[in-house]
Parts: structure tokens; sequence; C-alpha cells
């Protein structure tokens, strides 16, 4: 991830499924990286609400929210960014 510190990686329950979480910081900004399984339903979820690409929106606290593919994996991403910021910073890592 750019100019991203790698704080650790930990797994996390989505749709009761264990999904491997990248815990990032760049500068001041938390960053949370999520890459399902394979046919896991939370990422058939994320492909389904991306279609063929990266999609991303604005959370109700302002928080970006991203999803879709990511260096050639299915990932859901959310930051202290703007969705178009957030989007910008993850098409990059492709």
């Amino acid at each position: 991830m750019p100019d991203a510190i790698l704080l650790g990686a930990r797994r996390c329950k989505l749709n009761g499924v264990l999904t491997a979480t990248l815990l990032y910081r760049r500068g001041e900004t938390p960053l949370t990286l999520f890459v399902p399984g394979a046919n896991s339903p939370a990422l058939q979820v994320a492909q389904r609400f991306a279609g063929h690409g990266l999609r991303c929106l604005s959370g109700s606290l302002g928080e970006g929210i991203c999803a879709g593919e990511v260096d050639g994996h299915g990932a859901i991403a959310v930051a202290e960014l703007d969705a178009s910021s957030l989007s910008d910073l993850l098409q990059r890592i492709r």
C-alpha cells in the first residue's frame, strides 16, 4: 500500500466465515483491508456490489468503503478517507 505502514494482520468473521484482515496506517489515517477467501459469501457480496472493478461509497460516519478487485484479489477496504481518495489509493496498488 503506497505511503502506508502495515500495523498487523488478523482474522475476523465476515458473513460467518474467517477472513484475512490487514491493518494499515497512512499518516494519521487508519485503513482496514479485508481479503475474503475465494467463493466466500463476503467475496460474493463484494463482487456483486462492485461489478467488474472497484466501487466505493461514503459510509454514514464519512468513512470511505470500497469493494472489488484490489491487486488481483477480491477485497473490501474501509478508511477514514472520503470514498474518492480511498478509491485513488487502492487503484495505485493494483
